[in-house]
């Protein structure tokens, strides 16, 4: 049986974004640490599943990464990982 494991962001108080979704209440200054946890997390996964809403700005974000930056590692995993969205609207994902 394979394991599901759960990365996310999330407020002390229990919210992962803003009433109409934004995320920018979230800051990115990661330590050494954090960044080998993430890294841990995504080497020891095969698929990484996505809600239909963050998915275009995570992968986008990701690609832009890797493009701009073809050194960074992390990026290109990111890009690189096979992703499965969930979305009740949409009939298939770019």
């Amino acid at each position: 049986m394979r394991k599901v494991k759960l990365q996310i962001q999330m407020s002390i108080d229990g919210y992962v974004a803003r009433p109409n979704g934004e995320v920018d209440w979230m800051t990115w200054n990661p330590d050494d640490q954090f960044l080998q946890f993430i890294s841990s997390l995504i080497d020891t996964s095969d698929t990484l599943l996505l809600g239909r809403k963050m998915t275009d700005d995570f992968v986008s974000h990701w690609e832009n990464t890797a493009r701009n930056n073809p050194d960074h590692i992390f990026a290109k995993k990111m890009v690189d990982i096979p992703k499965v969205v969930f979305t009740k609207t949409l009939e298939k994902s770019n």
